[in-house]
């Protein structure tokens, strides 16, 4: 409150010393007050100098207005944030309004206008936060939703179920939300986008590895096509192939395309099983 006091006054002194000058100017003869007057005379110059000072005073003048406003503005917001608020109104047990009855400190109507008040009180509570807790779960259901939409852009076949792909993703869903497993998870689409995020990773990994598939089917079928030459080595052990010994143009291939070990032998596998059905 003092730096308020402090700048009205300021502004106050500074607005009379402005007006001051504002009135001597006005015998100057020079025509427009907001141009700097001209000329090298003795009254010229005193006009110059005069219309100076009252321009620097009119400047402190706005900025001090523009300042005591700020102060205002913060004094304002200090009193509503410290200003008390009201004490929370005490609830009443209907034990206690029962004693106030029996003592007559109060009536029969007057319990029961209290407790009618206090039940639609905590009625509209109640269905407010119902209210949050829909939109709240709508909104996790609908952001899982474009989730599952995107491994399915991806990979249609997730909406085909009549695909034999999906039946280990439904067997591993049965097992989430089995009631009397350990998961226990809803039935929901939360579950579902959760399942996938878990069977093939997040989606930009899911993505990339349908991209390095893709890439990897088209190099096969291009080796295939044109013949490579070579003998098609058969598999080593379960589930790998010997690289080494495929063709060398297959060969170079691997080499050149920065695959990692597990993507080469899943490569060189597809290519030997769709050599030999193309044979």
């Amino acid at each position: 409150m003092a730096e308020a006091a402090e700048t009205a006054a300021v502004v106050e002194t500074a607005t009379a010393v402005a007006e001051t000058a504002a009135v001597e100017t006005v015998v100057e003869t020079h025509d427009d007050p907001d141009t700097e007057p001209g000329g090298s005379t003795p009254q010229e110059i005193r006009a110059r100098k005069e219309y100076r000072l009252r321009k620097r005073l009119e400047n402190e003048l706005f900025d001090l207005q523009q300042e005591r406003a700020a102060t205002n503005a913060r004094l304002k917001t200090l009193e509503e944030v410290t200003k008390p608020q009201p004490p929370k109104a005490r609830e009443y047990t209907n034990a206690e309004l029962q004693a106030a009855v029996d003592a007559g400190t109060i009536t029969n109507i007057d319990a029961a206008d209290y407790l009618a008040e206090r039940r639609a009180r905590q009625t509209a509570d109640r269905v407010v936060t119902q209210e949050r807790k829909r939109d709240a779960e709508a909104t996790r259901q609908g952001m899982a939703q474009a989730q599952i939409d995107k491994y399915v852009e991806v990979a249609p076949w997730l909406n085909d179920k009549r695909d034999d792909r999906r039946k280990p993703l439904e067997v591993e869903y049965a097992r989430l939300i089995d009631p009397n497993g350990v998961y226990r998870l809803s039935d929901s689409t939360v579950t579902e986008a959760l399942l996938l995020e878990k069977v093939f990773g997040n989606v930009e990994t899911f993505k990339a590895k349908a991209k390095l598939s893709t890439a990897s089917r088209a190099a096969v079928d291009s080796h295939v096509e044109s013949g490579g030459g070579g003998t098609v080595v058969p598999v080593k052990q379960a589930g790998s192939v010997d690289i080494s010994k495929l063709p060398k143009h297959v060969q170079e291939y691997v080499a050149k395309s920065g695959m990692n070990q597990k993507d080469s032998e899943s490569y060189a596998k597809f290519y030997v099983e769709r050599r030999g059905q193309t044979k």
